[in-house]
């Protein structure tokens, strides 16, 4: 993968193939297939930690679902609340990107807002229905693009790769 601003592969927990991620720059990219588990929260959660060692304070998780993720129980809602609280201080932004259109992508908006909306402490979060929209409003929550920065490109290339 040489993707441009491209660093090496986070590692997944391997009980979740469901939750694919990725690092780009200072950004972590996950790809769900299926509603995560508390798993494969907790390596989102350890690849935020270990982004915000090399850019402290100038990190970003972009997630995208993936048309056929199931609708979450409402304990894997909590989860997800969970880690949006303990995530908070070290992200400056979520994007959450729901692949597809219908009452399945609309019920899958409408349950991560909610989520966020009532989640105290969570960083600011967005759902969007487009890959490249979420890219470029995370390209621009931390600070642009430029020499050494993540690109719009660059995520758009790493959440479509992990999608296989």
């Amino acid at each position: 993968m040489g993707a441009p601003n491209y660093t090496p592969a986070v590692a997944h927990v391997e009980s979740d193939p469901s939750a694919r991620a990725d690092c780009v720059c200072n950004v972590v990219v996950q790809v769900w297939t299926e509603w995560a588990t508390a798993e494969g929260l907790a390596s989102t959660r350890e690849a935020v930690r270990r982004v915000n060692l090399q850019h402290p304070g100038r990190v970003a998780v972009l997630l995208r679902v993936i048309k056929g993720c199931g609708l979450p129980k409402a304990r894997a809602m909590r989860g997800f609340a969970r880690f949006l609280r303990e995530v908070e201080t070290a992200v400056q932004g979520v994007g959450v990107v729901v692949d597809g259109e219908g009452f399945w992508a609309a019920s899958m908006r409408a349950l991560i807002s909610s989520v966020t909306l009532v989640a105290p402490g969570a960083p600011p979060t967005r759902v969007y229905g487009d890959l490249r929209e979420a890219s470029d409003a995370i390209v621009d929550l931390l600070g642009g693009a430029g020499e050494g920065l993540v690109s719009t490109d660059a995520l758009v290339a790493a959440a479509l790769a992990l999608k296989a």
